[in-house]
């Protein structure tokens, strides 16, 4: 490298750049920002020791295949870091986070990282950003998290955790925008906690092991997934009749669960909804007429319940952007409609 010494900022993201990163960082001493993001640099990751001003550091989406180096927890002015989506292989330990104090954003999904921290560390910061889908967290729930107050994005999913909700984990921050636990096996009921979050845009606690009826303050996101669980109770009540509070939501997925009942009236008032999966929830009752001022809705899978009544004419004449309509293993009786073969 060319000797840049009053060089801030290196951004070669978005680029078809491959080979090793060379070590050369020692001319680039005062570097606050370094984005390497998506292109095809492999080997191990460079030695970045010696950048002590870095604020920022991108490598994701790369073919780096090494261990995460300890004295990357020497960076104490690191505010981003981003390894995610790499073949980065390391057990973390408290050393690996020591002294980044300023960290805010931790995004280290989609690597085979696990970690090996004391039950009552204390995180040497406070994190907005947490992405650590796909690291191996559990078996336990990781008690580190009760630490961190103020985030607004948090993704555990697929990360190995077999354990109960502890109850400290519901005292969530106000500004929560994305919360996605999917893909472990946590278990325990979901508390009604008051209807407090107006930003949250993504809820996913599918394919975990949580009982008990479906709160209503979930209801105030945009997408919610609770799939493949044990959530039960009636639907018109265990599927909670409160919809009418619930007009930004788009994704609705309940299916596989021991719910029961009849499809609530009130979630034709979601006008917003693109999609509606209630597969293999128990329901009867016929399918109500409020769904078709859902003229938003792509996909409609009411499959292998115990619906009766007549396919409704309506679905094909008023559902016009519907792509995906399944209703297989029902009770329903009567003639298809013609309106659904328009």
């Amino acid at each position: 490298f060319v000797p840049f010494s009053s060089l801030r900022e290196l951004d070669v993201g978005s680029n078809q750049l491959s080979g090793h990163f060379e070590d050369n960082f020692g001319y680039f001493s005062k570097l606050n920002v370094l984005n390497l993001d998506e292109n095809r640099f492999t080997g191990p990751l460079p030695d970045l020791l010696r950048l002590s001003s870095l604020r920022e550091l991108s490598l994701r989406g790369n073919r780096f295949e090494s261990l995460l180096p300890v004295n990357i927890g020497k960076l104490s002015q690191l505010v981003l870091l981003d390894v995610s989506n790499n073949s980065l292989h390391d057990v973390i330990s408290e050393a690996h986070l020591f002294n980044l104090t300023k960290l805010r954003y931790l995004l280290i999904s989609f690597n085979a990282l696990s970690f090996n921290l004391s039950s009552n560390w204390t995180p040497p910061f406070q994190l907005d950003f947490i992405e650590m889908s796909s690291c191996k967290l559990g078996p336990q729930f990781p008690s580190w998290l009760r630490k961190q107050t103020n985030f607004y994005h948090l993704d555990i999913s697929h990360s190995n955790i077999s354990d109960k909700f502890p109850y400290w984990f519901w005292n969530l921050p106000l500004r929560l925008m994305f919360l996605d636990l999917s893909f472990n096996q946590i278990s325990g009921r979901v508390p009604n906690l008051p209807l407090k979050f107006d930003r949250i845009s993504l809820i996913d606690l599918s394919s975990n092991l949580f009982h008990g009826p479906i709160p209503q303050f979930l209801s105030k996101s945009t997408t919610l997934d609770l799939s493949n669980n044990m959530f039960n109770g009636l639907l018109s009540g265990g599927i909670p009749d409160c919809w009418i509070k619930s007009r930004r939501l788009t994704i609705i997925n309940l299916e596989n669960n021991n719910l029961s009942g009849v499809i609530p009236i009130s979630l034709g008032l979601v006008e917003r909804l693109q999609s509606l999966r209630l597969r293999n929830t128990s329901l009867h009752g016929e399918i109500p007429q409020s769904l078709k001022s859902c003229t938003q809705l792509k996909l409609l899978d009411l499959g292998e319940n115990k619906l009766t009544g007549i396919i409704p004419p309506w679905i094909g004449e008023r559902l016009e952007n519907l792509i995906v309509l399944r209703l297989r293993s029902n009770k329903f009786h009567g003639d298809i409609p013609s309106s659904l073969c328009h």
